[in-house]
C-alpha cells in the first residue's frame, strides 16, 4: 500500500498553508530577529514559505512560484521584478523546455516501443528488465550530459514496460523504475566531468582553486564510487520494492509491435529522422564539452529540425501540453538561489559558525561541513547552485586544517548529488514524482537511502580508493603533463 494513502491530503495541504502563512506573516510584519537584517529575514521567510507550498502542494506549482516572485519584488527584497525573476534568464529553464519537447518527439514517432523491445524479450522477467534498465541509464550518462534528458527518455519506456508485464500503475516494478530514473539518475550525473552541469561547475572550481584536474582524472576518481552507489542502492531499494515474485502470463510478455526481433519492420521515415538527429545531438554534446559549446545549442537545433514544415514531428499542440508548472518551479528556484547567493547570507552564516566553533580535528571539520552542506542542499532545486555558493567558501575554511582539498571537493559533490529528500530538490526527481507513482514520503525515504549509501561510498573512497589512485596514477599523469608542457 502506498504510504501516502494513510494520510489525508487535504490535512497536509491545510497544515502547509497555515505554516507558510505564519512564516510569511512574521517575516513581513514581525520585528527582525536579533542580528538579522530585515531584508534577509523577509527573503528567507518568502523562501521557506514557498518551499512549504511546493512540498504540500495546496496550489499548483505555477501559482506558488508566481506568488514567490511577486512577494520578493513587493517586499523590496529586489529592486525590480526582473531581479526577482532572474532565474528565468538561466539557460537551464529553456534547456528543460527543449528536453521536454525532445521527449515528446521520441514518443510521437513510436521509438518508445522499439526501446522497450530492446529491454524486454519474450523470455524477460521484471528482474532482468530492471537490470537492463539500470545498466542503460548508467551507460547513458556517458553520452547524454543531462539527467533530465535521460529521465524524459525513460519515463514512457518504464510505463510501457509496466503495462507489458500487466502490472498496476503503482506496482513495485514501476515504483522501482521511477526511483532509478529519478534519484539514481541524478547520482549518475557525477560519472564524468561532462555528465551534467554540477560536474562541470565542480571541475571548474577545482581547476581554479585546487589544482589542474582533467576529464580523464575525473573519470578515474568518480566512476567507481558512482557505480558502487548505483549497485548498492538499487539492491537495497529492490528489497523494499520486491519484483521477484511478480506473476506474468505468456500473453503479457509477447513482443510489442515495435520490439526488435528478426521480423521487426525497418524504421519509418520519422523514426530515422529522430534517430539520426538524436545521434548527432549526442555527438555535439560530447564534442561541445571540449570546445565550450553550450548544451542548449544542440538541443535547439534538434527541436528546430523537428518543427520544420516538411517534418512536423513537434507541433504547436506539443508546446501547449508542456508541463508549465514544473517550468515555473525550476525558474523560481533558480531565482531564489541567485538572490540568496548575491545577498551573502550563506557565506556570513558559515564564517560565523566556524568562528564560534571549537573544531581542532580535520576530519571532524569535514563531517560538520558536509552535514551543513546537506542541510543547505535540501532547500535548493539542483546541486550546481549549492556547489557555486558553498565550495569556494569551504575551501577557504579547510585551509586551516590538514585536509586534502581535492578529496573534500569530490566528497562534497557526492554528498550534494545524493541529497534529494524532496521532489523539487532535483529536476529529474521532480519530473519522476509528477509523472510516476512515488509519493513525497517515498521520495524522502529513498532519498535518505541514497544519501546513506553515498556517505559510505565517500568514506571508502577517501580512505581507500582515492589514496590508491593518488599513489598509482598521479605520478603518471604528472609526468605526462610535464612532457606535454
Amino acid at each position: 500500500m502506498n504510504i501516502s494513502n494513510q494520510l489525508e491530503r487535504s490535512t497536509i495541504q491545510a497544515i502547509g498553508m497555515a505554516l507558510a502563512g505564519g512564516i510569511l506573516g512574521y517575516g513581513l510584519l514581525g520585528p527582525p530577529l536579533t542580528g538579522v537584517e530585515r531584508d534577509i529575514q523577509v527573503l528567507y521567510s518568502v523562501f521557506f514559505a514557498t518551499v512549504l507550498l511546493w512540498v504540500t502542494k495546496p496550489v499548483p506549482y505555477m501559482i506558488s512560484s508566481l506568488l514567490c516572485l511577486i512577494l520578493l519584488h513587493m517586499s523590496n527584497v529586489t529592486e525590480t521584478f526582473a531581479d526577482a525573476a532572474v532565474g528565468f534568464t538561466s539557460t537551464l529553464v529553456f534547456f528543460f523546455i527543449l528536453l521536454l519537447l525532445i521527449g515528446n518527439a521520441i514518443a510521437n514517432v513510436g521509438l518508445v516501443d522499439r526501446i522497450i523491445g530492446w529491454l524486454i524479450h519474450a523470455t524477460s522477467t521484471p528482474e532482468s528488465s530492471m537490470r537492463r534498465l539500470v545498466a542503460a541509464t548508467l551507460l547513458l550518462t556517458f553520452v547524454m550530459p543531462s539527467g533530465l534528458a535521460r529521465t524524459v527518455t525513460f519515463i514512457p519506456v518504464i510505463d510501457n514496460m509496466n503495462n507489458t508485464f500487466g502490472q498496476k500503475s503503482d506496482s513495485p516494478f514501476r515504483r522501482l523504475g521511477y526511483y532509478v530514473i529519478g534519484h539514481l539518475n541524478s547520482v549518475g550525473s557525477m560519472t564524468l566531468m561532462t555528465s551534467g552541469g554540477m560536474a562541470i561547475v565542480t571541475a571548474e572550481i577545482i581547476n581554479t582553486r585546487v589544482q589542474p584536474f582533467t576529464w580523464v582524472e575525473w573519470a578515474l576518481y568518480m566512476i567507481p564510487p558512482v557505480v558502487a552507489i548505483y549497485l548498492t542502492t538499487i539492491a537495497v531499494a529492490a528489497y523494499f520494492h520486491d519484483i521477484s515474485n511478480v506473476s506474468i502470463s505468456k500473453r503479457e510478455i509477447e513482443p510489442l509491435p515495435g520490439q526488435h526481433t528478426e521480423k521487426s519492420e525497418s524504421l519509418t521515415g520519422d523514426q530515422k529522422i529522430v534517430v539520426l538527429t538524436f545521434t548527432g545531438t549526442i555527438c555535439l554534446w560530447i564534442v561541445g564539452s571540449f570546445v565550450n559549446l553550450p548544451a542548449i545549442v544542440p538541443a535547439m537545433i534538434m527541436v528546430t529540425l523537428f518543427s520544420l514544415p516538411k517534418v512536423r514531428i513537434i507541433t504547436a499542440e506539443d508546446i501547449r501540453n508542456l508541463n508549465w508548472n514544473l517550468i515555473f518551479l525550476i525558474g523560481t528556484m533558480l531565482s531564489l538561489a541567485e538572490i540568496i547567493r548575491s545577498s551573502g547570507s550563506v557565506e556570513s552564516l558559515v564564517e560565523a559558525f566556524m568562528a564560534g566553533s571549537t573544531l581542532d580535528q580535520g576530519m571532524l571539520a569535514v563531517v560538520v561541513l558536509l552535514c551543513f552542506a546537506a542541510a543547505v542542499r535540501v532547500a535548493f532545486s539542483g546541486t550546481a547552485p549549492v556547489v557555486v555558493i558553498l565550495l569556494p567558501i569551504f575551501l577557504q575554511v579547510i585551509e586551516s586544517f590538514e585536509i586534502d582539498p581535492l578529496f573534500f571537493s569530490l566528497s562534497l559533490v557526492m554528498i550534494l548529488s545524493s541529497t534529494v529528500l524532496f521532489p523539487f530538490n532535483h529536476p529529474s526527481v521532480l519530473l519522476a514524482y509528477e509523472e510516476g507513482p512515488l509519493s513525497v514520503i517515498d521520495i524522502i525515504f529513498l532519498g535518505f537511502l541514497t544519501l546513506m549509501v553515498a556517505v559510505l561510498a565517500v568514506i571508502i573512497a577517501w580512505y581507500v580508493y582515492w589514496p590508491s589512485i593518488e599513489a598509482v596514477f598521479r605520478p603518471i599523469i604528472s609526468t605526462s603533463q610535464s612532457v606535454a608542457s
